[in-house]
C-alpha cells in the first residue's frame, strides 16, 4: 500500500467499517475471482489495483459492518453475472453475509431523517448505521453530508488517487 495512502487512514486502524455498495460488491467480486473486476459491468470502473487497494485497507481495518439496503443493492447489482460466475458469487456473498455485522435501520426511521430526502433511503441508512464506524463510498455527496454530522468517511476515489 501506497505510504501516503497509509498515512491517510492510520487513524482509522482497527474500527469496524462500513463499506458502500458498489466498493462492497467490488471487495467481494474481487475475493473470488479478480479477473472479473475487468469483465463485469457494475464494477468495470475499477482496475485490480483498486481491489489490491480496498483489500489491504480492509485488512487493517475492523469487522465490515453493512446494512439491509447495502446488501440488497449489491445483490441486484451481481444479478447481471451470468453462469457459473453468478452462482460462485453468491455462494462468495453468502458467506460474506454469514460474518458481517449487518445493523437494521427501519426505513420509516431513515424517511423520518433530514438526510432522507438530500440523500436518498439506502445513503440516509448509512448515515444513521455508521455513527460509530469508518464508511467508506465513492460518492462525494455522501462522504461530505457524514463528515458534516462528524462520522468518520473516506472517498475510496481520493485514495484511489493518490495510490
Amino acid at each position: 500500500m501506497h505510504k501516503s495512502v497509509e498515512d491517510q487512514i492510520s487513524q482509522y486502524r482497527g474500527r469496524k467499517v462500513l463499506v458502500d455498495t458498489n466498493i462492497l460488491l467490488l471487495y467481494f467480486a474481487g475475493r473470488l475471482n479478480k479477473s472479473i473486476i475487468e469483465s463485469f459491468k457494475r464494477i468495470k470502473q475499477f482496475t485490480i489495483e483498486d481491489y489490491d487497494l480496498l483489500d489491504a485497507l480492509l485488512s487493517m481495518m475492523g469487522p465490515i459492518v453493512t446494512t439491509p439496503n447495502i446488501l440488497t443493492e449489491v445483490s441486484n447489482l451481481a444479478g447481471s453475472l451470468y453462469g457459473n460466475t453468478r452462482e460462485e458469487f453468491f455462494q462468495e456473498f453468502r458467506n460474506h453475509v454469514l460474518i458481517l455485522e449487518e445493523r437494521h435501520v427501519s426505513s420509516v426511521e431513515v424517511v423520518g431523517t433530514s438526510m432522507f430526502v438530500k440523500l436518498g433511503l439506502t445513503d440516509a441508512a448509512i448515515a444513521l448505521a455508521g455513527q460509530d464506524v469508518v464508511v467508506i463510498s465513492m460518492d462525494f455527496q455522501l462522504v461530505g453530508a457524514l463528515q458534516r454530522q462528524g462520522i468518520a468517511a473516506i472517498n475510496f476515489n481520493n485514495l484511489r488517487f493518490i495510490a
